[in-house]
């Protein structure tokens, strides 16, 4: 039996179906019936943050390279593959409506994409703090 790390991960549909990173690929589980329904195939890169789409339909998941994938989550395929980060993409959220993608990645930039476009929109960097107690 293969066990995967539980961060980061996703429930939906009324908490019956979860998401979880596995490396590079993400798993998708019926946690009612306890089986896996999809293995989402990605880069060689570890997945670092994962986003479901409004609607439930769409999966984004964010890699240690610094691209985006999107998942369809009916058929399993990766229709989009994003690049515009440098580094690991450390978190991943969606509008509303789910046209837009807000990615933001240890490279100290925030992107904006169109997600119907598949194109970066608007590109900010941000001041990233660490703090250390001794």
């Amino acid at each position: 039996m293969h066990v995967c790390c539980p961060l980061p991960q996703q429930f939906w549909q009324a908490d019956s179906y979860a998401s979880c990173a596995c490396v590079e690929n993400v798993l998708l589980w019926n946690v009612v019936t306890g089986q896996r329904v999809a293995l989402l195939r990605g880069e060689a890169s570890p997945v670092t943050h994962i986003a479901l789409r409004p609607g439930n339909t769409v999966l984004a998941v964010g890699y240690q390279d610094g691209s985006i994938g999107m998942f369809e989550l009916d058929s399993g395929e990766r229709t989009v593959l994003l690049h515009g980060h440098k580094r690991a993409i450390q978190t991943l959220v969606w509008n509303s409506s789910g046209t837009r993608l807000a990615s933001a990645s240890l490279d100290t930039e925030i992107i904006i994409w169109d997600a119907v476009e598949e194109s970066g929109l608007y590109r900010k960097g941000f001041i990233f703090l660490e703090f250390s107690f001794h």
